[in-house]
């Protein structure tokens, strides 16, 4: 895209290959593949080399590697932050059983470590995609499992990507660490790698100021699992267990399922039925088997239990209630009604006495199009006029076209629109002219439209990652990703194995829409490389909100790395440089204040 930042210090250096022999004799600068092999890399069979997280490397050429053959790997990072290096194998014969772990890295003059525990080493697997849900998209094997670190054999010239992650927290020292990538393999000499840690004197927030979720429902605590392969139905304390650890990889990767986790109401238009009632896990329910009348009573320790648990990771914010149209069947609106109101009116009663009603959300009907926006509109009058105009509700449209968000006026508390129908929506010029209706801005993206950027399997992976500064740029103030796992799509679905590198699945059209993590056998969840991507891009927000804090003014903030929604730059170097150097500012204005 043209854009060039001169920075005193360079996360990763990416461009032109040189190529180093693993046992660390003789390197020297060459372009990539075909290249004469260093004289001892025959004897270990096998090279390494290094590229930004966020690049797809393909096991057919072209093979996209974009990274450089070095002897040494660095990254720089804030306080309470991951940040990753993607290494990358490049085996020039069959080698058995190899290997991989790091060491601690440590300070030289302090002594402080980054225990190696909070290092985490994922190899890279890849699902293979046989219609992609664009045209003349790339199909065949793409990267993106994360799976669990393990002795892997080397197939000659089938590459092997490896993500190695760090995680800092509040209590990291700043300043430089080392410590050693090891690589071994059958009956050969360990090889050590330098890596390099440079921990910044700033920290992101624990509680961010940019809004993000997922709208994963219980029933993903199931469905991943089919009784068909054996796996159990589970009882509520086994699907509390499998929520929580998907859960707690959604907080890791900065986008967590709020929007169902402490969610009772069930709401819901499908084949000609509207239903609408209340439950698990907020309320318990049951009912009289002589009259046939059913009870619902709220159970605020499990509510508190999970709200609680919402909290202690860092949200800020959550959704009590996911509605859909209750007015589409007439002869069923009455009841429907009913049962709405009551609930919420548990709900925000216990939620008043809590002093968190105004972190929460009502969700109003999805994508409503037709007379479903008069009904929700109608919805969100009833909710404002029973429960209370201190409700909170979010109103989603995924309409193309520049009357919606004018139709919406004085209906919504929040508004989450497409990323792709920004402009089509004249969200600019809405915005400005009524500020105080659209301070709380939401976009989101899925299958429509499939412009970019979007989460599309086959898409770049800078994609997910540009989501963040983007929002930034647009003064958007959350982002909504509609599931995290949906088998829709998917040929051959089944858990996968904790070994698997070619996943057995056939992916259809749709892309993995709606899908960034993979269940594995023994009810574990692995994440995915277009995941770790995206919230690389949210952490990449609160580096510029720490830089707004300090300078509201400075040129950085202009995000020059994005020029509009449909260009942006695609240079893993111009996206790390721009980091590197909001990072170095951040530091320096720290450092001043010690």
């Amino acid at each position: 895209m043209g854009l060039t930042l001169k920075i005193a210090t360079i996360v990763i250096i990416y461009g032109a290959v040189s190529f180093f022999n693993v046992d660390g004799v003789n390197h020297r600068t060459c372009t990539f593949i075909p290249c004469a092999h260093a004289t001892n890399s025959q004897v270990a069979g096998y090279r390494i080399g290094f590229t930004a997280p966020f690049n797809k490397v393909f096991l057919d050429k072209p093979r996209n590697f974009n990274g450089k053959m070095i002897e040494k790997t660095s990254i720089s990072m804030a306080k309470n932050e991951y940040e990753a290096t993607q290494m990358v194998i490049f085996p020039e014969r069959d080698v058995k059983s190899v290997s991989i772990s790091v060491t601690d890295l440590m300070q030289k003059k302090t002594g402080s470590i980054i225990s190696k525990k909070d290092i985490e080493i994922n190899l890279v697997g890849y699902v293979y995609l046989k219609w992609p849900e664009v045209g003349k998209s790339r199909s065949g094997w793409h990267p993106d499992p994360l799976l669990p670190n393990h002795k892997i054999d080397l197939e000659k010239n089938v590459l092997r990507p490896v993500l190695i992650t760090v995680k800092t927290t509040d209590k990291t020292k700043p300043g430089l660490y080392s410590g050693k990538i090891q690589i071994k393999a059958q009956g050969k000499n360990t090889k050590l790698i330098p890596f390099n840690v440079k921990v910044w004197n700033f920290e992101l927030p624990k509680v961010s100021k940019f809004k993000s979720s997922s709208l994963l429902g219980w029933g993903k605590t199931r469905g991943p699992w089919p009784v068909k392969f054996g796996y159990n139905w589970p009882k509520w304390e086994e699907q509390k267990d499998r929520f929580l650890d998907i859960a707690e990889l959604g907080f890791k990767n900065r986008l967590p399922p709020v929007v169902f986790l402490a969610n009772g109401l069930r709401s819901s238009n499908w084949k000609e039925q509207g239903s609408t009632d209340y439950g698990f896990p907020t309320h318990d329910r049951s009912k009289d088997r002589s009259t046939g009348i059913i009870s619902r009573k709220f159970n605020p320790r499990r509510t508190d239990e999970l709200i609680d648990y919402m909290l202690s990771k860092g949200a800020n914010h959550f959704v009590i209630a996911v509605t859909s149209d209750i007015y589409k069947y007439p002869d069923l609106a009455e009841e429907r009604e009913k049962l709405l109101l009551e609930y919420l009116k548990d709900y925000t009663s216990h939620l008043r006495k809590r002093g968190l009603l105004d972190k929460t959300y009502v969700y109003n009907v999805d994508e409503p199009w037709g007379e479903a926006v008069v009904n929700a509109k109608k919805i969100y009058k009833l909710i404002k006029k029973e429960i209370g105009e201190d409700v909170k509700i979010m109103q989603n449209t995924n309409q193309n076209n520049g009357k919606i968000l004018a139709t919406f006026l004085d209906h919504f508390d929040a508004i989450d629109i497409n990323l792709g129908f920004y402009d089509i929506t004249k969200s600019d010029s809405y915005r400005k002219k009524h500020p105080e209706k659209f301070k709380d801005f939401w976009w989101n993206v899925n299958v429509w439209p499939r412009d970019r950027p979007n989460l599309f399997i086959e898409y770049p992976l800078v994609d997910a990652r540009i989501i963040g500064p983007m929002s930034y740029k647009f003064n958007v103030n959350g982002f909504e990703y509609w599931d995290l796992f949906v088998s829709r799509g998917i040929i051959g679905y089944k858990p996968l194995a904790h070994d698997e590198f070619k996943i057995g699945w056939r992916i259809n059209k749709g892309s993995l829409d709606g899908t960034l993590i993979y269940p594995a056998d023994g009810y574990k969840v692995f994440s995915s490389l277009r995941f770790e991507s995206l919230r690389d891009g949210i952490e990449d927000i609160e580096f510029l909100y720490l830089l707004e804090e300090h300078n509201p003014n400075h040129a950085l903030l202009d995000v020059p790395i994005v020029q509009n929604i449909k260009q942006y730059s695609e240079s893993q170097d111009e996206i790390l440089n721009y980091r590197e150097k909001i990072g170095e500012l951040l530091n320096e204005v720290a450092n001043r204040k010690r």
